[in-house]
């Protein structure tokens, strides 16, 4: 099937997803219940978009609009909770992610968190992100995280 925007349907796929590739996260160290009901919010509030193959969900990302006013000519935009199963199906979700905030506005500016050990932090600088920050103690205790960023402008 491949990309596509996630709903409510995904919520058992995404959970099993996200728990495999967060395995350290505290949020999806919950039951399902709790997972399910923050998984459900994301979606009705945000843009989520999936890669589906072969009935298995293989990689989401969840973007969230930071703007403070929605008229503006620039936006700030984060990921969320961004895992993929190959860097060929993150390559896609990101491609897909940053077309998308690029049509919301004149400029924009994305950004996520990643934490030292986690799969992708390579992948995104090599596709342009740069770092912006490093956060002590952020998502665990005695890790660091990076916030990196990019942005763009229409021509």
């Amino acid at each position: 099937m491949g990309l596509r925007e996630a709903s409510t349907n995904d919520i058992p796929l995404l959970i099993s997803l996200y728990r495999s590739f967060f395995d350290l996260k505290d949020l999806f160290l919950q039951d399902d219940e709790k997972i399910s009901n923050y998984l459900e919010l994301q979606i009705m509030r945000n843009i989520m978009y999936v890669f589906e193959e072969s009935g298995l969900l293989k990689g989401a990302v969840i973007l969230v609009n930071v703007s403070n006013n929605a008229t503006r000519t620039h936006k700030v935009w984060k990921y969320r909770h961004f895992a993929f199963d190959s860097l060929d199906i993150a390559k896609e979700l990101l491609e897909h992610s940053e077309s998308h905030i690029k049509n919301q506005s004149e400029t924009s500016k994305v950004e996520l968190i990643i934490p030292e050990h986690e799969e992708g932090l390579e992948f995104y600088r090599k596709s342009g992100y740069e770092h912006e920050a490093a956060l002590k103690n952020h998502y665990q205790w005695d890790e660091t995280s990076f916030v990196l960023g990019k942005s763009f402008q229409n021509n």
